[in-house]
């Protein structure tokens, strides 16, 4: 969903999940050195991505977020940079599509675990937000947090 929030091409969208996909490893694990460097590789790889789509965005605006932005920048190059546009585009697309992605993997298993908590939530819409607050609280949709509970 953000990506075509973003306005990156449906076509691309496999190889930047799997450019992405172990930055969370890079950040928070304990990669081995070559890991580390394959995962280094890939984000950058995926950052030249975004600075060329970015460009490309600059030079033929479409309907989509990162055109938004450009309009903002052609309007006043000041108020913002095509740098920073980038960094937008990169940083918003790795924690929108990670966190969204886990977070509704989570919650379908659980809830598909569960029989008779998933008819419940059919028959009663209005409990989703509680289900989903649930979900987060017992299978967090960023794995790399590390929570301590305060009460049963």
């Amino acid at each position: 969903m953000i990506f075509t929030l973003i306005g990156f091409p449906d076509q691309d969208m496999d190889v930047l999940k799997g450019w992405c996909g172990n930055r969370m490893a890079f950040s928070w694990g304990r990669p081995e050195p070559d890991e580390q460097a394959e995962i280094a590789a890939n984000m950058v790889r995926y950052w030249r991505y975004c600075k060329d789509f970015v460009a490309r965005r600059a030079r033929d605006p479409r309907d989509d977020f990162t055109s938004d932005l450009v309009l903002v920048h052609l309007a006043g190059p000041d108020a913002l940079s095509l740098e920073e546009i980038t960094n937008i585009a990169y940083g918003l697309s790795f924690a929108g599509h990670e966190t969204t992605t886990n977070l509704t993997g989570n919650t379908l298993l659980r809830l598909l675990s569960d029989r008779a908590a998933w008819d419940e939530l059919c028959a009663d819409p209005q409990a989703i937000p509680g289900a989903i607050e649930e979900a987060l609280r017992y299978d967090t949709s960023v794995i790399t947090w590390r929570r301590v509970t305060t009460r049963p």
